[in-house]
């Protein structure tokens, strides 16, 4: 079980940035229901699912922040979110 969550924090570590990530499909793909994914992911990386995902966005957006010169709106875009606040 931990290497189908495994797969599946392989696949947010990659595909962090869609704004239609949500705990419902990561826990489809790991072929687990939400409750018990979950607690398997939160044991595995510390974090429940969504703050792991909010902590990758965030990360990614501080980089960008320091390399670009954009509008916030274009950087929280990118990173997943579908605006600035």
């Amino acid at each position: 079980m931990a290497q189908t969550v495994g797969n599946v924090l392989h696949y947010v570590d990659e595909h962090d940035m869609d704004p239609d990530l949500t705990v419902k499909q990561l826990a489809h793909m790991a072929q687990l229901s939400t409750w018990r994914f979950t607690p398997i992911f939160q044991e595995l990386t510390g974090k429940k699912p969504l703050h792991y995902v909010t902590d990758l966005r965030i990360n990614r957006a501080k980089e960008l922040l320091l390399r670009r010169n954009e509008p916030l709106r274009s950087i929280a875009q990118e990173v997943g979110y579908t605006d600035e606040y």
